[in-house]
């Protein structure tokens, strides 16, 4: 049986020069061109360019990614178009990716006039683990989706489209790609006004999609081939109410991802922080950990800190390429097993996920000892895209990349919201108005409970001291360490340790019995390391982390007021929740696809706690 993580790349093979899968015995594309083909079959059938002329936002769904040549012909038409959509999303679902070695030599070989964004592309590619991965292109105005996933997984995308790509091997060959039911699904999440185009002229292909409530009719095929077919949902293309104008209450990661998202899509924010700069709070930390948590079952907490663990990873890696320091560290993390029968656990957990080596692996006791610089007692988890990011300055980079769209309101507190005629009015302490806006996001973290709408959520601080002591750079460790506890390889001259956990302790200062319980678990990670720290001599830092009872985050809409979202209930795992979380917030406002399966993304709902 196939491991819950465990994805079967393609097969590819080349048949009188064209790339084709060796499983299911099919060409990607044809022999006269996969530019010409995209060009004619899905941007002709679609009505591209001219459907998204003047639009703010146009939308695409792809039923099979293949070897991205019709996304790299969007892309290429989008980037060529004067008149073209001000944002552009795609969304691509893929059984079988492409491993990089095979992408790369598709690409190297592939249309000259694609080659150099294929090849920028596959810098970017995810690793082959099932989710859906965003791509942020040409400074987030182009979205892809990477749904990696089978066809039946439509049924977890959220979204509405203005074209539909439908693409696949030949129904012969790949059945399940052109189900009356998997064609329903499409249609259902087809916008009045959208239109679909398809390569296939097959008489039952075109009585499901009619079946499905599309007008449908032929087309001149491409090259030679007789028909295609296009359909369409009758009525008017028509854009997506989206807010004017957005307040974000919070400049922690929650907040700071927020209002860096909604800048991406041209959203004018304002943002209020009480304190006097940014990430004050839980999120001033000086470094943090950034890795998942695996299960056996892949459960709804792993699947959510994978895919912010991911999502963070590929956001800090492109600010590298990009020449913009990034605040990380990525030399990877190491799960120490408590005992053997943990690593036992974590071996099973290993056998029945399969993810790729990078992803995770399980290492023994002496290559992580080496890895470390310490010597260790047992072998554990080895998270290879894991490291530790400085939480306080990624909120800076990210405010600060939010450009013209952001206005940061530091020193100003907002004491309450009430419904007015544009969504909310926003006021201060004192009573006076600060703001009149469409749409309020709450990204307070422990305080969110504080505003009365949102007073019903079980969102409660958890206090938690980290300890610092000197660091030389180069000493161990050099990587991340965890084991109910963690520690940091030297980061600004100090190595951050612990941490505490307090639920409901509401203390803000340093306690010295707060740095000797760091002191045991930092023992108990790396035994012997503890000799002649003295817990009088140690620095720390106290934050208020927003905890909720099924450690989950909680995004989503307060209630029935329109316009009012929470994003806060990151607790111990801010900076693994914080980029997925602020998106599918962004997306929720703007009427966009969602960046996560719907069943992950419900799982945050704020409503999950009435229905308890």
């Amino acid at each position: 049986m196939a491991g819950l993580l465990e994805l079967t790349p393609a097969r590819l093979q080349w048949r009188e020069g064209v790339p084709a899968h060796g499983d299911y015995d099919d060409v990607y594309h044809s022999a006269h061109g996969a530019l010409a083909q995209s060009r004619h079959v899905f941007l002709g059938g679609t009505g591209l360019p001219q459907a998204w002329a003047g639009r703010a936002h146009f939308a695409i769904l792809e039923t099979g990614f293949g070897l991205g040549g019709n996304f790299l012909a969007t892309w290429s038409a989008w980037r060529s178009d004067a008149r073209r959509a001000q944002r552009l999303d795609f969304v691509s679902l893929e059984k079988h990716p492409l491993r990089p070695e095979d992408w790369l030599r598709v690409w190297a070989e592939g249309e000259a006039e694609l080659r150099p964004l294929a090849l920028a592309l596959g810098r970017s590619l995810p690793p082959l683990v099932p989710g859906i991965h965003t791509l942020e292109l040409d400074e987030g105005r182009v979205r892809l989706f990477l749904v990696y996933h089978d066809a039946e997984s439509i049924e977890e995308l959220e979204g509405r489209f203005d074209a539909v790509y439908l693409d696949g091997f030949a129904p012969a060959k790949n059945p399940a790609m052109w189900s009356e039911a998997l064609l329903a699904a499409v249609a259902r999440r087809m916008k009045p006004g959208a239109r679909l185009a398809t390569w296939c002229a097959a008489g039952e292909v075109r009585r499901r999609l009619a079946a499905a409530g599309l007008s449908v009719r032929p087309a001149p095929g491409f090259a030679g081939k007789r028909e295609m077919t296009v359909a369409w949902r009758e009525g008017a293309l028509a854009e997506e109410q989206r807010p004017a104008r957005v307040v974000v209450i919070g400049s922690g990661m929650a907040g700071a991802n927020a209002a860096h998202a909604l800048a991406r899509r041209g959203v004018p924010v304002t943002l209020f922080e009480r304190e006097a700069s940014p990430g004050q709070g839980a999120s001033g930390n000086l470094a943090g950990v950034l890795r998942w948590l695996p299960s056996a079952d892949d459960n709804r907490l792993s699947r959510w800190t994978r895919a912010g663990t991911l999502a963070a990873h590929a956001m800090l890696r492109e600010w590298e390429a990009q020449g913009i320091d990034a605040p990380w560290g990525p030399s990877g993390v190491a799960h120490l097993a408590r005992d053997e029968a943990q690593a036992r656990k974590q071996r099973i957990a290993l056998e029945r996920l399969v993810p790729p080596p990078e992803v995770l692996s399980w290492l023994d006791a002496a290559t992580l000892s080496e890895r470390i610089g310490w010597p260790v007692d047992q072998g554990g988890w080895w998270f290879g895209i894991g490291g530790w990011i400085g939480p306080q300055r990624w909120c800076r980079r990210l405010l600060e990349l939010a450009g013209s769209c952001l206005t940061l309101r530091c020193a100003t507190a907002v004491g309450s919201l009430e419904p007015c005629a544009p969504g909310w009015r926003v006021r201060d302490a004192e009573g006076s108005v600060l703001e009149e806006v469409d749409a309020v996001v709450l990204a307070a973290g422990a305080e969110v409970p504080s505003f009365a709408q949102a007073a019903s959520l079980p969102i409660r601080p958890a206090r938690g001291q980290v300890s610092l002591a000197p660091a030389e750079a180069g000493s161990p460790p050099r990587v991340t360490v965890c084991r109910n506890g963690y520690v940091t390889p030297e980061v600004s001259g100090q190595r951050a340790f612990g941490a505490t956990f307090a639920v409901g302790d509401t203390d803000p200062a340093v306690r010295p019995a707060d740095h000797r319980e760091n002191l045991v678990k930092l023992e108990a990670i790396l035994p012997g390391y503890t000799a002649g720290l003295d817990p009088a001599s140690l620095e720390g830092r106290v934050g208020f982390r927003p905890a909720v009872p099924d450690r989950l985050p909680v995004v989503g809409p307060v209630g029935d007021a329109p316009g009012l979202l929470v994003l806060s209930g990151f607790g111990a795992r801010g900076l693994a929740f914080a980029v997925p979380a602020a998106r599918l917030a962004a997306a929720l406002l703007c009427g966009e696809p969602w960046p996560l399966e719907r069943t992950t993304a419900l799982a945050a709902d704020p409503a999950r706690f009435a229905r308890r």
